[in-house]
């Protein structure tokens, strides 16, 4: 049990450092943006582009659920308490999914969007013990 906790600790640490990477540097390259191009008073080229990072990364994060790993989509404590009841759902628990679990909410939350990733350590801990099998 103590190995299955420290594990969905560190992927949950791993998915805290990223998505303040990846916001950080999208926050970078907007203000240098606005920084260099101070004398305009517009400030719409710099929301487009914004924008144009947040629309990217969710983007990203909609493609691989849709196309990679479609089980991925959701919080997916339903299918888990399915899987631990023995109902037998194809895909679930599987090295893949959590990949695409873990990179579509990195990718999600640092293009703005309100996915709680509480629900995700649920099927992260579930995850680790399957593979700690």
């Amino acid at each position: 049990m103590l190995l299955i906790g420290v594990t969905t600790a560190c992927i949950a640490a791993f998915i805290d450092v990223m998505i303040d990477k990846l916001a950080g540097c999208k926050y970078s390259i907007v203000r240098k943006f606005i920084d260099h191009d101070l004398e305009s008073t517009s400030i719409i080229l710099p929301f487009l582009l914004w924008l144009t990072i947040d629309v990217g990364f969710v983007a990203i994060a909609a493609f691989l659920v849709a196309y990679i790993e479609p089980v991925a989509a959701g919080s997916g404590i339903p299918q888990i308490k399915c899987y631990l009841n023995g109902v037998k759902i194809p895909h679930v628990v599987r090295f893949k999914t959590l990949v695409t679990k873990v990179i579509g909410v990195i990718f999600g939350m640092s293009g703005g969007l309100a996915i709680g990733k509480v629900s995700r350590m649920i099927n992260l801990q579930h995850y680790s013990h399957t593979f700690m099998l």
